[in-house]
């Protein structure tokens, strides 16, 4: 918890770790919880980890795809403006801006 704590809102980060250890699943839970009132923003490399990732986060807390938690793809999206933590493609952060996140 003191390492998501020492990465303060509006600022970017690269983790690197092993598979499995919770880069991309743990870490953006935690910043949640630290910081319920940002949005969180996870970049993967292909759709499908990028869905699955969303659906996988949703299903640990409890909660339903594309409320708290969503995805942005090229192909579709479940997310809305009460999402704060949103799995995207890489090609997707570098196409759009965080207020266009919940528009097609």
């Amino acid at each position: 918890m003191a390492l998501v704590k020492g990465m303060g809102p509006g600022k970017a980060y690269a983790v690197k770790g092993t598979t499995g250890c919770g880069k991309s699943t743990g870490i953006p839970q935690m910043q949640h919880e630290c910081f319920p009132l940002k949005n969180i923003v996870v970049t993967q490399p292909r759709v499908l980890a990028a869905c699955e990732l969303a659906d996988r986060v949703t299903s640990e807390q409890g909660w339903q795809l594309g409320h708290k938690v969503g995805y942005i793809t090229g192909l579709s999206q479940q997310v809305s403006k009460q999402s704060k933590i949103v799995y995207m493609t890489d090609e997707i952060l570098q196409l759009r801006t965080p207020d266009q996140w919940e528009t097609t």
